[in-house]
């Protein structure tokens, strides 16, 4: 019988799309160089700005794009790592459990029950 070997870690299996990148950094780059035309395109022809403004401008335009699609911590992408932060900041830093004594509350009820009697029956 044969054996075929599998990676113990599929999950780090990447496929090199082009140039060494994978797909998602290659569209997420894309989307970048998209924005960083477009807007360049926009602030050349429609404002006063020189090239030199415009190349800077652009040029951090694209910075955050190049992180989202480069960014690895303990196997996770930069928008797993981002959904990770964002959960942590809504979750409390302690989480408080409180016990309720369903007994305690029924005899307290039964007794303002009691006392709304007595008041009834003495009116």
């Amino acid at each position: 019988m044969q054996e075929i070997k599998v990676n113990d870690e599929i999950r780090d299996l990447k496929t090199d799309v082009a140039l060494g990148l994978t797909f998602k950094q290659l569209f997420i780059l894309g989307l970048g160089f998209i924005v960083m035309l477009s807007s360049g395109f926009f602030l050349y022809t429609y404002t006063t700005l020189n090239k030199r403004m415009v190349n800077i401008f652009c040029t951090t335009l694209i910075v955050p794009f190049g992180f989202l699609s480069f960014f690895t911590w303990n196997n996770l992408n930069a928008y797993q790592f981002i959904k990770v932060v964002i959960q942590n900041i809504k979750e409390p830093k302690y989480k408080m459990y409180y016990e309720e004594n369903e007994e305690y509350k029924a005899l307290l009820l039964k007794e303002k029950e009691d006392k709304k009697r007595k008041k009834e029956k003495k009116s």
